[in-house]
């Protein structure tokens, strides 16, 4: 990202107004933001409010020094360009010292007459020397001092400096964009592991093709008048995991109440019982399964497998779920055919037999 850096200039100001056009060509040259008096208001005191503000926020501070030591602001013991210095020191902004390397050679008009600031003067330049200074004898020598002084201050010190707007954006966008790339990689990684995980938890639980049996018995009626008798049934439904799905999707819109598999079912059982025995038409009654509730097991089976779950008394299909269910009711690829339920629930009587005393039967409810 290209940066501009912002470097404030301070000096004496009526004796340094060539050396001063100097610096400020060089800064522009090299693609830095010069700023210092030239731009701050007439007023002494709204002048130092403003430099207050400016220096902290610029990147680099420069300050030439030759035969002045400048005006002191009211109130105060040291003129600006010394109260200037000390500020940039205080708020940790690098400094560049270009120094006259012969004060004293340099013309009355620009030299100092009263003894007290010319000792105010060599106070100060021994401060700055403490720091990096070049020191030059002409205006024509400042560029040849300051620019390499002030690169390599850059590469030693680099600061926040100033980009365009448009970069900042682009820059942002780039940066945000590599966060979200780590981020989907990292997610990727971790659903690929939750992937993992999850087939090989579900590789012993019954699923797919393997097939679930519920036995069941009931009562039903044959004949009609003086000639109906109550019978023992028998019946068992056997069904594959897959075609549950498949029933559930298509049947039930994927939804459904707790103990609502087993009335399905049992509809199913009841639909499925001969309508003709002996040449007789028969009924069926209270139809029960022998074991545990079959929704009891078929429920806990699917949630096991991540293919459904429930929220009050109602169950529903995950996700995951329906996407089960859908492959499997959708057509295959080179195999277009038209699909039934028919067959999800196979239903088997066992045995129908005829009672003459229906007491054995109540007994076993």
């Amino acid at each position: 990202m290209e940066k501009r850096y912002q470097v404030f200039v301070s000096s004496t100001y009526d004796d340094l107004k060539e050396e001063r056009s100097c610096v400020i060509q060089a800064l522009l040259n090299i693609d830095c933001i010069p700023c210092g008096m030239e731009y701050f208001p007439a007023a002494n005191e709204e002048a130092w409010e403003c430099i207050e503000r400016l220096i902290p926020q610029c990147d680099y501070y420069v300050i030439l020094l030759a035969g002045k030591y400048g005006s002191i602001p009211k109130g105060r013991r040291k003129s600006y360009t010394h109260l200037e210095y000390e500020l940039a020191l205080k708020h940790g902004v690098p400094v560049i010292g270009l120094l006259h390397r012969s004060p004293a050679k340099l013309p009355l008009d620009k030299s100092e007459a009263e003894p007290s600031r010319r000792k105010q003067l060599l106070s100060f330049r021994e401060q700055v020397s403490r720091k990096i200074c070049r020191f030059w004898d002409s205006a024509g020598q400042l560029p040849g001092e300051l620019i390499p002084s002030l690169l390599s201050e850059i590469r030693r010190n680099p600061r926040t400096g100033w980009v365009r707007g448009d970069v900042i954006a682009s820059e942002e966008a780039k940066t945000e964009l590599i966060k979200l790339q780590r981020t989907i990689e990292s997610q990727r990684s971790q659903l690929e592991d939750l992937k993992s995980r999850e087939a090989s938890n579900e590789g012993d639980l019954a699923s797919g093709d393997d097939v679930l049996i519920l036995p069941g018995f009931g009562m039903g009626y044959i004949g009609d008048g003086k000639e109906r008798k109550r019978v023992d049934v028998q019946f068992e439904v056997s069904t594959t995991w897959n075609n549950l799905l498949r029933m559930i999707r298509d049947e039930l819109a994927g939804k459904w109440k707790t103990g609502g598999l087993n009335k399905y079912i049992l509809d199913q059982a009841k639909a499925a019982f001969p309508m003709n025995y002996g040449n007789v038409e028969s009924h069926t009654r209270h139809l029960q399964f022998s074991d545990d509730l079959p929704s009891d097991i078929i429920e806990v089976q699917l949630t096991a497998l991540g293919f459904a779950s429930r929220k009050s008394s109602n169950w529903e299909l995950t996700t995951k779920g329906l996407t089960q269910a859908s492959r499997l009711l959708a057509l295959k690829k080179g195999a277009v055919h038209r699909l039934s339920m028919d067959g999800l629930l196979q239903v088997s009587w066992t045995d129908v037999s005829v009672l003459d005393d229906a007491d054995d039967f109540y007994d076993r409810w």
